[in-house]
């Protein structure tokens, strides 16, 4: 049982690893600033993991007693609180992202390249904290297959939206380090 979920965390933690690879072919300041950035995804990231598996853990009981009205509440409030954390996120996202760059690096160009990839991964972080949310209420019901199947899918489209939306492969426009965030 523990494996589909490992899987799973292991393709989440992907997703920058596979930016970083394409990123790293535009130039060395665009790698560096996607690398600033990581922080700040293992951050949202990490809160949204923790975030999950908190209202896995009392989904998972709520069933277990079968109350399934409280059950049912528990995943409209995870679901809720998944849309105020992305909120909260993108907030503090547009605060302290260009300070957090700006200390670290004297670079115009590392400093924009990172401040356009880390204000895009802040603003469309909800994707992460729905898509995790709703991948640990489904491990609430004892599926662990689904959640991992649906990680699955997410990392071989970023493997393959990467290099079009970085690139401008196939009639896409040339975004570069935008490509990579979005």
């Amino acid at each position: 049982m523990a494996l589909p979920p490992i899987t799973s965390m292991f393709i989440q933690f992907s997703y920058n690893l596979v930016d970083t690879m394409f990123v790293a072919r535009i130039s060395e300041e665009a790698l560096t600033a996607v690398s600033l950035a990581f922080p700040i995804q293992n951050l949202i990231l990490s809160t949204a993991i923790g975030a999950g598996v908190g209202c896995n853990a009392l989904i998972a009981r709520k069933l277990g007693e079968k109350n399934y009205d409280e059950a049912n509440s528990v995943v409209t409030h995870s679901l809720l609180l998944s849309v105020v954390l992305s909120l909260l996120f993108a907030l503090l996202g547009s605060l302290f992202i260009e300070p957090f760059f700006n200390f670290f690096t004297d670079s115009k160009e590392i400093y924009t390249l990172g401040c356009t990839y880390a204000n895009i991964i802040t603003f469309l972080c909800f994707g992460w904290f729905i898509h995790i949310t709703i991948q640990k209420i489904i491990q609430a019901t004892g599926d662990m297959i689904y959640p991992m199947i649906f990680q699955s899918i997410g990392a071989l489209l970023n493997c393959i939206l990467d290099p079009i939306l970085i690139f401008g492969l196939l009639g896409a426009p040339k975004l570069g380090v935008k490509g990579a965030a979005i």
